[in-house]
């Protein structure tokens, strides 16, 4: 048995930049709120849960405290509301996203329609959207954009952990609608290179173990393009997921984890075959 890990995995900047900024803010400031989950990854919220970070739903329930953005970001109503309400805030959002924000908001006042490439249940897109009053269009299939209609200037930008390959395909069907379209590929690189090299490892495995939490949208489209390649492929939260007697016998295991798996979660799955004496 061999392992093999993706070139790219694990914590992106913006991830890594909102984990470190937190626990500096937990460990100088003390016990805080974070309005919402601060990355989508629940084994690493626990872990900060018991630094003192306490995550809430909705920015009533947060007044006169310390708050921390997360790094999916809010919209500019809510982070208005947050400062006006007596609190503290510390915006961490990924500087990313931030950039998406400027983006939208500069377009919008310039009477630019906006499309949004993403997932629309997605707190990033729901946060991107709220820079321009809620007023996106906003679309995740090829069919999706083959049936949208585009009149007068628009602007589109893109979900940072977009699956690139589709992303090409929709933009080109969508400029060839207009010429008054202005395309912004907001996809982080680290995501682009992270796709990539699961893509490549995938190729070269016998089974596939994607690492990241269920409810994160960039695990979620690694698990789709491992999927595609390689049959046996493998989506876990954590090790207590995996049955390693599946793994049995002369085969590659390769193994990728989004962009908010801590380092620590993969190294225990490594940790575990390697105590079985598999590899």
């Amino acid at each position: 048995m061999e392992i093999r890990i993706a070139e790219y995995a694990g914590f992106c900047y913006g991830v890594k930049k909102a984990i470190d900024d937190t626990e500096e803010i937990l460990k100088t400031e003390g016990p805080s709120k974070a309005l919402g989950a601060l990355i989508h990854n629940p084994l690493e919220v626990d872990r900060l849960k018991k630094l003192g970070l306490q995550v809430i739903d909705t920015a009533a329930e947060a007044e006169g405290e310390r708050v921390i953005i997360r790094s999916h970001g809010e919209a500019k109503q809510v982070i208005e509301q947050l400062e006006t309400s007596k609190n503290t805030v510390f915006n961490c959002t990924c500087p990313y996203v931030s950039k998406i924000h400027r983006i939208v908001s500069d377009y919008y006042a310039k009477k630019y329609g906006i499309i949004i490439i993403g997932d629309s249940t997605h707190p990033e897109v729901i946060g991107i959207n709220g820079w321009c009053d809620n007023s996106a269009t906003i679309i995740d299939t090829v069919d999706a954009a083959r049936l949208l209609e585009i009149d007068g200037p628009t602007c589109i930008v893109g979900q940072t952990t977009f699956n690139t390959e589709l992303w090409e395909n929709m933009i080109n069907i969508l400029r060839s609608k207009s010429e008054q379209v202005v395309v912004f590929n907001t996809i982080c690189d680290a995501t682009a290179k992270r796709q990539q090299a699961a893509r490549e490892l995938a190729s070269q495995a016998d089974c596939m173990i994607v690492v990241g939490g269920k409810n994160s949208s960039n695990s979620k489209k690694l698990y789709e393009i491992c999927r595609s390649i390689c049959a046996a492929t493998y989506f876990v939260e954590s090790a207590d997921e995996l049955s390693y007697e599946e793994f049995a016998g002369d085969v590659v295991i390769g193994i990728t984890a989004g962009a908010s798996t801590p380092d620590w979660v993969i190294q225990e799955i490594i940790n575990k075959f390697r105590r079985r004496g598999n590899c």
